[in-house]
């Protein structure tokens, strides 16, 4: 079960790994650090709210 789960949310947190990466790359330091709170309220405000 480990693996066939892995193996399903392995694509999802290889893509959410290389955003993280290729924003921190492309916005400077204090952008990234006013962008990541908001992408982290969204799913949970979104969460919340279902």
């Amino acid at each position: 079960m480990t693996a066939a789960a892995l193996m399903a949310d392995g694509p999802a947190l290889f893509a959410g790994s290389l955003l993280g990466i290729v924003a921190f790359r492309n916005i400077n330091e204090i952008g990234f650090r006013r962008t990541i709170p908001v992408l982290l309220l969204l799913p949970g405000a979104s969460l919340a709210l279902a």
